[in-house]
């Protein structure tokens, strides 16, 4: 008895870690809790992105009368602007959106008839959407026009997408075609760039800044994709100036 006891013990802990492993390797874990979590949270609705948009939709601030916006995903909500650049501003960025998000939340934006936008949207586009530049380029123009419309004494800052760090192994990017992610931001850079009209819209170049070698500089990221603190200091050098300019 004892051997067979001992057989099945180990056919059923091989089993269990064969399990495990499957499950892990095909993400049966997450696939589960999506099951579980209404569709209204997903993919790019999560609670941050919930309580944010809320709170945006309601509360106005009450100075300055016309702020100066950053608008944008993750890479414009993870930074404190005001601290970082020593000037009151506004930031409206919301980690995982794409530039159908930013254009379906536009209205509280526009309601502050803001001095000037600093409009960074393209990143989830690039990652998550395909990505379509076409059809990337057409929402962007309709958040120009939109903005042109809404509020007509508002200046945009078209910021370029950065690149991402496509061959350094990050584990955020490394399953990822890093070289086609990088070619399809270049063509979405040039096509936004084409978007200004060097008065109610002015490109505002920011990959140069941050890239090395047409990939995100090492340096500069914490994970291949999201800027730490010393990229953010570099950008501050390009976008400070700009900002007590329109102050």
């Amino acid at each position: 008895m004892a051997p067979l006891f001992f057989l099945s013990l180990i056919t059923n802990v091989i089993f269990f870690v064969f399990l495990l492993y499957y499950a892990h390797s095909h993400n049966l874990l997450a696939a589960v809790l999506r099951s579980r979590t209404p569709a209204v949270v997903a993919p790019n609705r999560n609670v941050d992105h919930m309580v944010r948009e809320s709170l945006f939709e309601r509360v106005v601030p009450p100075q300055p009368s016309r702020p100066i916006v950053f608008l944008g995903d993750s890479i414009t909500q993870f930074c404190e602007w005001s601290e970082l650049l020593g000037v009151p501003v506004l930031n409206r960025g919301i980690g995982g959106d794409t530039s159908n998000d930013v254009l379906s939340r536009l209205e509280p934006v526009l309601a502050l008839h803001p001095k000037a936008i600093f409009l960074l949207i393209g990143t989830n586009d690039a990652l998550f959407t395909g990505p379509n530049v076409a059809a990337y380029l057409r929402t962007y123009a309709e958040i120009l026009n939109h903005v042109r419309e809404g509020s007509p004494g508002t200046v945009v800052f078209i910021e370029s997408i950065p690149p991402i760090a496509a061959a350094s192994g990050w584990p955020v990017t490394m399953h990822l075609n890093g070289n086609a992610i990088n070619s399809s931001i270049q063509s979405m850079n040039k096509g936004i760039e084409g978007l200004a009209d060097g008065k109610s819209s002015i490109y505002l170049d920011i990959y140069d800044v941050v890239q090395q070698g047409g990939e995100l500089n090492p340096r500069f990221s914490i994970d291949g994709v999201h800027l730490n603190a010393l990229g953010y200091e570099a950008l501050k050098q390009k976008i400070l100036p700009i900002v007590e300019s329109v102050q």
